[in-house]
């Protein structure tokens, strides 16, 4: 198992951390891995133990470009589908090989600056086209129904993100397609 730093030291982590006897494993950053791993114990309803951790001044950019290389396997938020602990370690070890190199982009910033939502017109469908979406949600339950849904109904960007699950991003271009598709935009 490896060794947990210590977390008297003022510096940023970047951790992947299996729950056992599943096969997902977390991949984030922290400034104290002894309380994050705390809090998971008390949160995770199976054992969780840390595959590695690994301290550094560019954790968040290593995170980000590592969620990046594993956006097929992820679950939901920071948790990733894998079979074996070597992907995660692998892919964190070509992570620190860029940096050190100098090679790891920077990754943009999530809350700094952030721009309020663009808010579309609230402006619905036809009914029938209305109720043949509805009619398809009953056999096609993909995210994408649900947005080609409730975008036909008139509901906001920040209305869809609310109700959908996935990546914001995502979720936007979804939506925008939608809605473009539907003649609204």
């Amino acid at each position: 198992m490896p060794s947990i730093p210590s977390a008297e030291q003022n510096a940023s982590y970047l951790y992947a951390i299996r729950a056992k006897r599943t096969r997902l494993v977390k991949i984030g950053i922290t400034d104290d891995p002894i309380r994050r791993i705390k809090r998971l114990r008390s949160e995770c309803p199976h054992e969780v133990i840390y595959i590695v951790c690994i301290q550094t001044d560019r954790a968040y950019d290593l995170e980000q470009w590592v969620h990046r290389q594993l956006r097929w396997r992820r679950v939901r938020g920071e948790w990733f589908w894998m079979c074996r602990d070597a992907v995660a370690r692998s892919c964190i070890r070509d992570a620190v090989r860029l940096m050190e190199r100098g090679e790891l982009p920077k990754a943009p910033p999530t809350h700094v600056g952030r721009l309020r939502p663009k808010v579309a017109s609230v402006v619905r469908a036809d009914d029938q086209t209305i109720l043949l979406l509805r009619d398809r949600l009953r056999t096609d339950k993909s995210r994408q129904a649900v947005i080609d849904y409730l975008a036909a109904c008139g509901h906001t960007l920040t209305e869809v993100r609310s109700t959908v699950r996935g990546e914001n991003g995502a979720i936007g271009r979804e939506y925008k397609a939608a809605r473009q598709w539907l003649g609204l935009e």
